[in-house]
């Protein structure tokens, strides 16, 4: 059928008086229905009045564990979930008026194709704002949009001038026929801002192919702690970080180091991954802080180790170039977990390494193992060479220490390629 809309100034629909005359219209039509439900205190407007027996079915969460038909936030449906012997939701006294507004407005804010509405792991995250923005804080974060990034960060460090929008957040889940909600936040739009400026800040971290690595957005840090899709606490515990700025449990923590030791390859220079363990691990009170970039003069003997390992790894590579499987994948897990176990090893593949590369390369040798006896005096004026068992956060360091170090020696090699190639174009137009 034909959709007709009134427009006399403006749409007739946003005249007060043409609302008033529909809402007491509705409730003329529902006025049986709701008698059934009698009289109490609404537990939202506080007000004395009719009370709604039963709610209407909230849609559009099907995709999130809930039925298609629709589901329930307040419903008392069988003897068990009844008080006093009162019937359906007088357990849970709402007015009409505000039974409907609550359905309405998740109605609409599921919709799919909405800017109101993300989905992560199974949990559905709605969004608004007080008063109406071009960009919100979780668009922010799911699009991390560089430009958009650097404004974040050039925010002032200083006092906070609280703008008075204000900024929602509901997490939802669907259970059949009921609506699970998850979480619920409540925050100044500003004082947001500033908290996800701190996430991007904390996240960032060196590139191995040079300079600072992209903003990484929300689902690829999901995807870096969970081999399939991240269980529904994990997306709620990064965006709690993001937009309230409290810190990361070890649980992420965790799950980062996990996929970390099971990756291969280039999948271990992962810098989200690397930026997201590093967030991890300076959210934690205690132990040094984790720099964005290679930090030469850092001797916490966890970030030592990792810095060796990776060392280990490019002597493998400048020695035998490709191999089927690199001394990280071989050994990482071991030596991430267990130093003293894995160095000595790793120490006698080093010297036969070396003694390969001192006929092939002589100057690359005389380098790496003039950097690797760096590291090693480092760890011995640390007390002994290498730890038995590192803790969870200093795994984190190992990780990061080992990151730091790849990510240095392929940004120096990639660096010297360009420049080699610059001289070489520069001799052939002279």
């Amino acid at each position: 059928g034909a959709v007709i809309a009134l427009s006399v100034g403006g749409p007739v629909v946003d005249r007060d008086d043409v609302r008033r005359y529909w809402r007491e219209h509705y409730q003329k039509a529902n006025a049986a229905r709701n008698k059934k439900g009698g009289e109490g205190m609404c537990l939202i407007s506080g007000k004395t009045g009719p009370i709604a027996p039963t709610h209407e079915k909230i849609k559009g969460m099907a995709s999130l564990g809930g039925q298609s038909a629709g589901v329930a936030l307040m419903s008392f449906d069988k003897e068990a979930f009844r008080s006093y012997g009162w019937e359906q939701n007088a357990n849970s006294p709402v007015s009409p008026e505000r039974a409907a507004a609550y359905v309405l407005a998740l109605n609409d804010l599921l919709k799919r194709g909405k800017a109101s509405r993300i989905d992560h792991c199974g949990v559905g995250f709605l969004f608004w704002t007080k008063k109406l923005v071009e960009k919100t804080p979780i668009s922010i974060l799911e699009e991390a949009d560089p430009e958009q990034v650097r404004e974040l960060l050039l925010l002032d460090e200083g006092s906070l001038h609280l703008d008075p929008n204000e900024f929602y957040l509901l997490g939802v889940s669907g259970n059949g026929g009921r609506l699970l909600v998850r979480f619920w936040l409540h925050e100044n739009l500003e004082r947001v801002h500033k908290n996800v400026a701190g996430w991007f800040k904390g996240l960032r971290i060196a590139s191995p192919f040079g300079g600072m690595a992209d903003p990484p957005k929300l689902w690829q840090l999901l995807g870096t702690i969970a081999r399939d899709e991240a269980p529904p606490d994990r997306a709620i515990q990064l965006v709690r970080r993001a937009i309230l700025g409290q810190p990361l449990g070890r649980t992420i923590l965790a799950g980062a180091l996990a996929r970390q030791r099971a990756v291969s390859r280039k999948e271990k220079l992962s810098p989200v991954r690397a930026g997201l363990i590093r967030l991890c691990v300076n959210d934690q009170e205690e132990g040094p802080k984790m720099s964005e970039v290679l930090d030469p003069n850092l001797n916490h003997r966890a970030y030592l180790c990792g810095r060796l390992l990776a060392m280990y790894d490019g002597l493998q590579f400048q020695a035998q170039g490709e191999v089927n499987a690199n001394i990280s994948d071989r050994y990482y897990s071991l030596a991430s977990t267990y130093p003293a176990l894995a160095f000595p090893k790793l120490s006698e593949l080093g010297l036969r390494h070396l003694k390969k590369l001192r006929r092939d390369k002589r100057g690359a040798a005389v380098n790496i193992e003039k950097e690797i006896q760096e590291i090693y005096v480092r760890l011995a004026a640390s007390g002994a060479a290498f730890p038995p068992q590192l803790s969870l956060e200093d795994q984190g360091r190992f990780a990061i220490g080992y990151h730091h170090q790849r990510a240095e020696g392929m940004a120096r090699g990639i660096a010297k390629k360009q420049e080699r190639q610059q001289n070489e174009s520069r001799e052939e137009n002279q």
